[in-house]
């Protein structure tokens, strides 16, 4: 049986997290707007923007050493990012949606726009937390295998 190599792993947790996360979107909303076709292709746009957003991101953790930094000052990098990311998303989605979705136009308030920057932020953060676990376990592991 072929080991899959860390990349590989890489690409298959993105694109099957992000689909996942995007299908469960794609029920709720289709749930409380009805289905149409501008959500269908507002997944689609979440899936590759996902993948996107995060995979610079993955670049700027490894460019920058961020894995060498101690938890105090990863943190605040790690806070800032999400935010950041939260951020790009909600108004690429929000300009997206009005011509995908004109319905929604009637839901988004400062209030709404705050919330879904929270939502985005929380999913940014745990998609942190699920990588940066990952690289530390695997440092560790390298780590422990070099100690015999």
């Amino acid at each position: 049986m072929m080991q899959m190599t860390k990349n590989t792993t890489y690409w298959i947790c993105q694109f099957a997290g992000w689909t996942a996360y995007c299908l469960n979107d794609l029920v709720i909303h289709s749930g409380r707007f009805g289905y149409s076709n501008g959500l269908l292709i507002n997944a689609a746009i979440t899936i590759v923007l996902g993948i996107s957003v995060t995979h610079i991101y993955r670049h700027i953790i490894k460019k920058y050493g961020w894995l060498d930094l101690s938890w105090s000052q990863l943190v605040p990098k790690i806070v800032s990012c999400v935010l950041l990311m939260a951020i790009i998303m909600v108004k690429f989605f929000i300009l997206l949606d009005f011509y995908t979705v004109p319905d929604i136009q009637q839901h988004i308030t400062p209030s709404s726009i705050i919330f879904f920057i929270i939502n985005w932020g929380k999913l940014l953060l745990l998609w942190s937390g699920i990588y940066l676990l990952f690289q530390y376990f695997e440092r560790s592991r390298k780590f422990a295998n070099n100690q015999f």
